[in-house]
């Protein structure tokens, strides 16, 4: 009986040491991704910064493994002059990494849509003016318009979200996990010049 309570004991300790060396893995590497995310070198002098909201972890993942495509952005934006850069489509690594350029009209909140994308990352960027951009997960996205292959789109409804202003000092990155709802306007401020830059995921 007294063997039987100090094997359990031992199972118990050997569980629990191990669940603990688990948890100091996982909180090292959160550590290891928050220094890299807040100390900013993948952006190579490039001024402006990643929304805080931004998925840290499926970020740090990505550009660990597609570099290319980071530093291919990145370098556009801070080698770019954003003023004269007429609105289009722009080709940075094939199709790959592809920029859209913009100018127009913000929307109220009730002309605007929730959407998703399954083929590539979304960074969007108000160079010019204001903007309101809701991000939820993409488990909570009901859809209402089917996922167009083509297209790279589909549109759903969402219940609730997080809603954040940006303009000409951070990006926000929306990836395949995130439904997002931009276009939103912020009084006052309307007219905006954008750059989405769209990035391919796998």
């Amino acid at each position: 009986m007294y063997l039987k309570w100090i094997l359990a004991l031992a199972a118990v300790a050997a569980t629990t040491g191990y669940t603990m060396g688990k948890d100091k893995k996982m909180e090292n590497k959160q550590e290891t991704v928050n220094r890299w995310f807040t100390g900013h070198s993948y952006l190579k002098g490039l001024t402006i910064y990643p929304h805080d909201s931004v998925d840290r972890v499926t970020f740090y993942q990505h550009y660990q493994k597609h570099p290319e495509r980071w530093d291919a952005t990145f370098k556009f934006l801070r080698e770019t002059n954003l003023d004269s850069l007429p609105v289009g489509k722009y080709k940075l690594l094939g199709d790959d990494v592809v920029v859209s350029v913009s100018e127009g009209t913000t929307r109220p909140m009730g002309d605007t849509r929730w959407e998703f994308h399954k083929k590539f990352i979304d960074l969007q960027y108000i160079y010019k003016g204001r903007e309101m951009m809701g991000s939820a997960p993409i488990g909570s996205l009901t859809v209402t318009t089917p996922y167009d292959d083509t297209k790279d789109v589909g549109f759903g409804d969402v219940a609730g979200g997080s809603y954040y202003e940006m303009e000409s000092q951070s990006f926000q990155l929306f990836f395949p996990s995130d439904a997002h709802r931009p276009n939103i306007a912020v009084a006052g401020n309307d007219h905006i010049k954008k750059i989405v830059v769209k990035i391919k995921f796998d």
